[in-house]
């Protein structure tokens, strides 16, 4: 047997007031209606819920026990619609991007997000770039903003940037194998690193490998290396290197976005279209790690 909400309300309604007519002020119902809502109550559940007083009605024996859980399951369903209105008030977003992008370009594009989107969750997943595209493609994120788009995948060309050689400030070459950091395997710009370094004959090694753009960037120094990365993730405390010491040139890279499109979703266009917009409008000089 399922109780119908409605009708506890009225229910409710009659057993708090101890009149028919009162109740039918409170739900905004007709007496009429009022008292064929609880005969139906009362036929569902096969019981007699009240009884007719000089003074209006009082409730029987099993409508005070219908009243205790009358008022439970109320709230429960009040409580389920304001967790789904809060649900929809408040959306999280997932963004799909490199360590590299979550460091250099998330940062402005947050900020220049829209008062408007004060209810707006967002969740960061980094990742190496064929990676975040496959979980676009299986629906696991909303967002990829991200290098080395797919065929397969209809992206948005937002931004060409060379790849680019740095060291810190204080870098001094040691003999003439050059001392990288890089990224782990699965970073996509490794190939082309090695490739570079083969093409002009240069000696290499690894001296440090990790999956975080942080923790690149604090073994620059600590271990004496140089590491290769978007020009557009530079930001202060490193120098960029190039032929000028030796080092062969890189060449560019794409950063582009997509989103899922397989639902309606207002809050996630409008995070796209904050980020097409902090694109075009902002200087590519600009556009570097805080």
């Amino acid at each position: 047997m399922d109780l119908n909400i409605g009708r506890l309300r009225t229910f409710v309604a009659v057993a708090e007031t101890r009149s028919i007519s009162s109740a039918a002020h409170r739900v905004h119902r007709v007496q009429s209606a009022v008292s064929w809502q609880i005969k139906q109550l009362e036929a569902e559940i096969g019981q007699v819920l009240f009884e007719r007083t000089s003074r209006g009605v009082r409730l029987t024996r099993a409508g005070r026990l219908l009243l205790i859980r009358a008022r439970e399951l109320i709230e429960l369903s009040e409580r389920a619609v304001d967790e789904q209105r809060a649900d929809h008030l408040t959306q999280t977003l997932v963004i799909g991007t490199s360590d590299v992008f979550a460091h250099s370009l998330l940062p402005g594009i947050l900020r220049q997000c829209s008062p408007d989107a004060s209810a707006l969750r967002v969740r960061v997943i980094t990742g190496y770039s064929d990676s975040i595209w496959s979980m676009l493609a299986n629906g696991e994120i909303d967002l990829a903003l991200t290098q080395n788009c797919p065929d397969y995948i209809n992206a948005h060309p937002l931004l060409t940037t060379d790849l680019c050689w740095i060291s810190s400030c204080d870098y001094a070459p040691i003999g003439d194998v050059v001392r990288l950091a890089c990224f782990t395997e699965g970073c996509t710009d490794r190939p082309r690193i090695f490739s570079a370094m083969q093409r002009d004959g240069l000696g290499h090694e690894i001296v440090y490998s990790a999956t975080s753009y942080g923790a690149i960037l604090a073994a620059l120094s600590a271990c004496e290396a140089i590491a290769a990365v978007p020009r557009i993730a530079v930001g202060e405390g490193v120098d960029v290197l190039g032929q000028q010491e030796g080092l062969p040139p890189l060449g560019q890279i794409t950063v582009s976005m997509a989103c899922d499109r397989r639902g309606a979703n207002r809050p996630l266009q409008a995070l796209e279209d904050t980020i097409v917009d902090y694109f075009n409008q902002t200087p590519q000089e600009d556009i570097l790690v805080a």
